[in-house]
């Protein structure tokens, strides 16, 4: 496989019984992609992720967590005011440098300077070059990579542009014909629960179309002002909250890109898109042209028009260098917890049982202040790491994980390693190449066993690629020229 690719969805398509062919089948349609905001800016790509993974709890019948909404219109924009509102407006003094990597979370200010948790390596090869913008909150908060200064800054006009879209009729008008057809789309293809809820998709749509029409100026006069020549973006592709990034970054003749963050499977539906979109222009504006996978294995499970290089894995490959020395304990036993901390509880439980004084417990950084308040308690005088950093796993034998990159990085490492069979994992994700495991006594039994939970050596090799740094440099140098 090339390391300049372009995947076409006919030359991979998925069995005609894949439960994944309902919501690709369910997108399918141009005419979704035909509801636009006066901007030109289509509507679907905004929310399209909050409603597919509806959809999914719905497919798993669990209740809705991704549809955030209300029926009134008032409270809506209500809320978008008084964030708008509290906003000062800050202009910023940096300079204009040819790379800008914007991210949806706030960045954190470690050992006297700020940090982005996705995509700070890969910044750091080039800081004189590299400028963050991080939109964690409606504050901006810009950065200069290995810098300990910031600036806040807010859309100047977005006080005008809030009033002018409660305002609108015509987009008001958008949001209700929009409904209207999705709720009929809905219908369709039996996602009918979701169907029945018309109030929370209008608002849902509302929300999306009221922080599109504030911020879209905003970022087209952003990127006049600095004039990068390449964008590099996180939870972009696939449409969401940075659809209007991207869609300003390309009215302007800016490249994009997205670095690979997380698994990619069938389960992605961020990555997995429908035929329809493949040769839709107004989709492809909405999402970046590049995507920056770990390897060739990761790459292999992409449907969607972009074009997908292979960088490497940044972090993990730092930390492998870091911890090269590190002795593994082949007795000890990391439970590495995902955003669903309740998961694996009852397995952490059963297996502290039967080899006590083995267990740690490692929640995600992203998720340890919940951790602490809701599952932490539950666990007794079992250990737990809350460093934030990937130092346990890499001395540990054996690594309990949900379906995460973790899972992955352990097998990497020599670990056994085990993943929890549910639901999401079963349907989308069977032949993945790690072993199962679905009940905490099953666990137990395989632990106990010292060939279980072991991969073969050159898959567990093809995980992650080195040399990123070489390919990041050799990448952005010809995109600079």
């Amino acid at each position: 496989m090339p390391n300049n690719m372009m995947e076409s969805f006919s030359n991979r398509p998925l069995p005609a019984n894949h439960p994944l062919q309902r919501f690709l089948e369910f997108e399918n349609s141009s005419e979704l992609l035909n509801f636009k905001t006066v901007s030109g800016l289509p509507v679907w790509p905004l929310m399209r992720l909050n409603v597919l993974f509806a959809c999914r709890d719905e497919f798993f019948g669990v209740a809705f967590k991704n549809i955030a909404g209300r029926s009134d219109l008032r409270g809506v924009g209500q809320r978008l005011k008084r964030s708008f509102l509290s906003l000062p407006d800050i202009l910023s003094p940096w300079p204009s440098l040819p790379i800008i990597y914007m991210s949806t979370r706030e960045p954190a200010f470690i050992n006297g300077r700020f940090y982005d948790i996705f995509d700070q390596p890969t910044a750091e090869l080039r800081p004189d070059q590299t400028l963050y913008v991080s939109l964690g909150g409606m504050k901006h908060t810009i950065f200069q990579a290995l810098c300990s200064a910031r600036s806040l800054e807010a859309p100047t006009n977005v006080r005008a542009a809030c009033g002018l879209f409660f305002k609108s009729l015509s987009t008001r008008r958008l949001a209700a014909n929009f409904t209207e057809f999705l709720i009929q789309r809905l219908k369709k293809f039996n996602f009918t629960a979701l169907a029945s809820q018309p109030g929370r998709l209008y608002a849902l749509i509302i929300r999306h179309l009221g922080i599109n029409l504030s911020l879209i100026s905003y970022f087209q006069r952003f990127f006049a002002r600095q004039k990068p020549k390449l964008l590099f973006v996180n939870n972009a592709v696939g449409g969401g909250r940075a659809a209007w990034w991207v869609f300003a970054a390309h009215q302007a003749g800016i490249e994009t890109f997205e670095i690979q963050h997380g698994t990619v499977s069938e389960a992605n539906l961020n990555l997995n898109q429908p035929k329809a979109f493949f040769q839709d222009e107004n989709f492809q504006a909405c999402q970046p042209k590049n995507f920056l996978a770990h390897s060739h294995f990761w790459a292999s499970f992409i449907h969607a028009p972009l074009r997908v290089h292979v960088l490497g894995a940044p972090w993990f490959n730092l930390n492998r260098r870091r911890m090269i020395d590190t002795e593994r304990q082949a007795d000890r036993i990391i439970f590495s917890f995902g955003d669903d901390g309740t998961m694996l509880l009852e397995e952490v439980k059963t297996v502290s049982r039967a080899f006590p004084g083995r267990v740690t417990v490692r929640p995600h950084p992203l998720f340890r202040e919940s951790f602490t308040r809701h599952i932490q308690p539950q666990l007794g005088n079992i250990q737990i790491d809350l460093s934030g950093g990937n130092d346990s796993m890499f001395s540990a034998g054996v690594v309990v994980s949900d379906f995460s990159t973790t899972a992955f990085e352990a097998a990497a490492l020599g670990a056994r390693t085990f993943i929890k069979n549910n639901k999401i994992v079963a349907t989308f994700m069977a032949n993945m190449p790690l072993e199962k495991f679905s009940e905490p006594d099953e666990l137990v039994v395989k632990i106990n066993d010292p060939s279980a939970g072991l991969v073969e050596q050159g898959l567990s090799a093809s995980f992650f690629t080195g040399n990123w740094e070489e390919n990041y440099n050799r990448l952005v140098e010809s995109r600079l020229l």
